[in-house]
């Protein structure tokens, strides 16, 4: 069973379409069409999937009878044979190229024929020899701006805003929380821990169904690996997502770890260790606190447990003070990632004497999410969810190259 693609997905594959046709130089009235179809789906108010299933697809304006067998076929089977005979011929790597900015797919097509440019790793290499230059064109000024756009690229590349991926985080989490016999189930991991860019998203389901689990994860993510309780892969970007499955029984201690940074983890470990402390086979604790509590620490908020010095700040009067002497001492600085992936910090004027007072359940301290708009009080739930939302899965990536 396949998701139902949404207009913006099927407009991405006719865009990579017209991207691969472009490249190789073929039919300029083809490429057109592509584009054409693709900014006529971006405009359209019906959903075009939905126009396949009903048989109207005839009816969808600016969508002839090509366009629409492309479509047809797209939505029933998640596959283009449109879309394999334009890569024909086309090395991956030249679509990561096609990613710099102010390349087109014309030049993108001319710099793989006049200088056999398949990759990021050879277009560096000629621009770095002085060879990009003897294209008609490529400047100095307009080299050097490729060679930043590149390290820009690699620097992004598997990465995301956490803002960004939320929506998407949130989607896939909604599927999972639906298979029956889940007990429970939250986002883990960086996105737990508030990092403002992450290198993936992390799932921890508690169920007695764990087959169940993994099958609907791998239905919606592209899966390299998966076993009884486990997933992972990676979306046409390189950005990943993990998923664990644990018993409900043991869902707080699996919270703990999968939550916290491997430096913090382990920390934990050897502390219980030390208290002789069973965390080993599928240890059941009512909470994290309750977790916490059997270590002989208090409560660590997700956001500190980087494997810095909290623990050691939590044995000696726990995380307020050691959460204010980080971001508040003087100046506080918040570091914002921007859209380009640039960062950005901002010097922010001492905060209140009292900014950090606490309460059993909750802490007046600032979710790095928050720095950017004050402080406000942070709730620490011992197993949050997440919204259930419908599914569209949509990473940002310029066009949709198609399952691997």
């Amino acid at each position: 069973m396949y998701k139902t693609p949404t207009n913006k997905e099927i407009a991405a594959l006719f865009n990579a379409i017209a991207d691969s046709l472009e490249i190789r130089s073929v039919d300029e009235y083809r490429v057109r069409a592509f584009r054409n179809g693709a900014r006529n789906i971006e405009g359209m108010d019906i959903d075009v999937a939905d126009a396949v299933s009903d048989g109207r697809l005839d009816l969808l304006p600016g969508i002839g009878q090509k366009l629409g067998g492309v479509i047809d076929e797209y939505v029933r089977t998640r596959t283009s044979q449109e879309l394999d005979q334009a890569r024909e011929g086309i090395p991956p790597g030249l679509f990561e190229v096609l990613e710099i900015r102010g390349l087109g797919p014309k030049t993108v097509g001319k710099l793989f024929e006049e200088l056999k440019i398949e990759d990021l790793d050879s277009l560096e290499q000629t621009a770095t020899s002085g060879t990009l230059r003897s294209v008609p064109g490529m400047g100095a000024k307009k080299v050097e701006t490729i060679l930043l756009e590149i390290q820009k690229l690699r620097e992004r590349r598997g990465r995301r805003l956490l803002a960004t991926a939320s929506p998407v985080a949130q989607a896939i989490l909604g599927e999972l929380l639906n298979v029956e016999g889940v007990a429970n189930g939250t986002l883990v991991g960086e996105a737990r821990r508030g990092v403002p860019v992450v290198s993936g998203i992390s799932f921890l389901v508690a169920t007695n169904n764990p087959g169940a689990v993994v099958d609907r994860f791998r239905s919606i993510v592209p899966t390299s690996n998966a076993s009884e309780r486990s997933a992972s892969g990676t979306f046409e970007d390189g950005f990943e997502a993990h998923l664990t499955v644990c018993p409900p029984a043991s869902f707080s201690a699996n919270l703990v770890f999968e939550t916290g940074s491997d430096a913090h983890s382990h920390a934990l470990w050897s502390i219980a260790r030390e208290r002789g402390v069973e965390l080993d086979n599928g240890a059941a604790f009512a909470n994290e606190e309750e977790l916490y509590e059997a270590l002989g620490l208090p409560l660590i908020p997700p956001e500190l447990r980087e494997g810095g010095d909290e623990i050691g700040a939590a044995q000696n009067g726990g995380c307020q003070s050691y959460w204010l002497r980080r971001i508040s001492a003087a100046t506080c600085t918040a570091t914002r990632v921007g859209a380009t992936g640039r960062i950005r910090s901002r010097k922010w004027p001492q905060q209140p004497a009292n900014a950090g007072a606490t309460t059993s359940r909750s802490a007046s301290i600032p979710c790095r999410s928050q720095l950017l708009t004050g402080w406000t009080k942070l709730a620490l739930p011992s197993s949050p969810t997440l919204s259930k939302r419908p599914i569209e899965l949509s990473m940002g990536s310029r066009s949709y190259m198609g399952p691997r």
